[in-house]
């Protein structure tokens, strides 16, 4: 997005500019680790003249949808959004001839239209295209291949540590490598009657049989069993404005969620967190509420306001707030006595706000209460200045 920063290296912080959420292969390359401190790492940033950001979840929310928009141009089968910055798309065997040069024709064209570098995983399976996407960070034109039954598929595999695997991680890798399995291919050894697959869940067989390069259709996953905003403040926040602005905010963060999850639940639990000398979270104080199964923004945020009430105390300071909710239900799980009449009502208002929230953020329609106070918000004194939501954030543009 910003040519100059092309070979250069890049690291994004997090909330408040607080830790390295994300490097570039160059950052990572002059030692700088993942959730490092950014004051931990300052002046060697500044040594090797890297570019340091504040995290836009707003400005890389637009450039997905842009990708997006490439994807849904192309004649796959299917296409799946996996994350913000990851997407699965799925073709018939005989539509990709060539995969290199299908894969680096379209990195180009991703390139010129977005300016965003990516890599490409073309493979038989979700799990080895994953693994096949490392391979392409690693190579010139950031294209990897993998082919089942393939000889240089095998040796990648043996090369990729079983903590890199898609679904294991450094949690569930010791537990892998105390039954001598150090790696990805040794994991396509598992047969199926192995004792192994007795001890293992479904999703985890399934992992092992995408490895193997088999297209198997991923296991409906259990459903999220809580949902929490929290943050804490950039500053001491000791006005009733600022409770109220960021539990408002937190709640509709929250109902945002349970609704893209097509999640609904009955009960919200909220608290601040008062400022204590010699304590990083400070002492929280709490509030709970139940109420009719619902993910209305409207009513979450009517329940903020309430919190706000009973825990803002006058002449105190807090340093952290938090919305957090545990009793989920999808919409067929809810009890026959739900009212499904009364909760259609709001739909279409609901379904305009969340589209024009998604496609503007800020800048598309707000809880009033969320714009008393910004005090409270993250620091991003290091912000990339492209926000494409906000007038005065453009790009000039001069006519010669």
């Amino acid at each position: 997005m910003q040519p100059k920063y092309a070979k250069k290296p890049v690291v994004v912080l997090s909330n408040n500019d607080g830790c390295v959420i994300a490097r570039s292969n160059e950052a990572k390359a002059a030692g700088i680790t993942m959730g490092q401190p950014y004051f931990m790492c300052s002046e060697i940033l500044k040594k090797i003249d890297a570019g340091v950001f504040s995290a836009n979840f707003l400005l890389y929310r637009h450039f997905a949808k842009r990708l997006q928009g490439i994807f849904q141009s192309l004649p796959a089968q299917s296409i799946e959004i996996y994350s913000i910055d990851e997407s699965f798309i799925e073709f018939k065997d005989e539509q990709i001839t060539d995969p290199i040069l299908w894969g680096t024709t379209l990195r180009k064209l991703i390139l010129d239209w977005t300016g965003i570098p990516v890599s490409i995983g073309i493979a038989p399976s979700r799990a080895l295209a994953k693994v096949a996407t490392r391979m392409a960070k690693k190579s010139q034109n950031g294209v990897g291949v993998l082919k089942k039954d393939d000889h240089q598929s095998e040796l990648f595999l043996k090369s990729t540590d079983i903590a890199d695997v898609w679904g294991i991680g450094r949690r569930l890798a010791p537990k892998f490598k105390m039954l001598g399995i150090l790696n990805a291919w040794d994991l396509t050894k598992i047969d199926a009657s192995s004792p192994i697959m007795k001890i293992i869940d479904k999703p985890m067989q399934e992992l092992i049989f995408q490895l193997k390069g088999w297209n198997v259709v991923p296991h409906e996953s259990k459903i999220r069993q809580s949902i929490r905003r929290s943050r804490a403040f950039s500053y001491s926040v000791n006005d009733s404005e600022g409770i109220r602005s960021s539990l408002v905010d937190f709640s509709a963060q929250v109902a945002a969620k349970l609704r893209d999850k097509k999640l609904y639940t009955n009960q919200l639990k909220l608290a601040v967190y008062k400022k204590v000398p010699h304590s990083i979270r400070g002492t929280g104080k709490y509030y709970e509420e139940t109420f009719d199964w619902t993910n209305d923004v409207f009513i979450f945020s009517q329940v903020a306001e309430r919190a706000a009430k009973k825990l803002y105390e006058t002449g105190e300071s807090y340093t952290r707030a938090m919305v957090y909710c545990d009793n989920l239900k999808m919409d067929q799980q809810l009890s026959i006595g739900h009212d499904h009449d009364d909760a259609l009502k709001k739909t279409n208002l609901l379904d305009a706000i969340y589209e024009l929230e998604s496609l503007y953020g800020p800048a598309g329609p707000q809880i009033a209460t969320k714009l008393l106070s910004s005090k409270w918000k993250g620091k991003k004194q290091l912000e990339s200045p492209y926000n494409h939501a906000a007038w005065n954030k453009l790009p000039p543009v001069q006519a010669g």
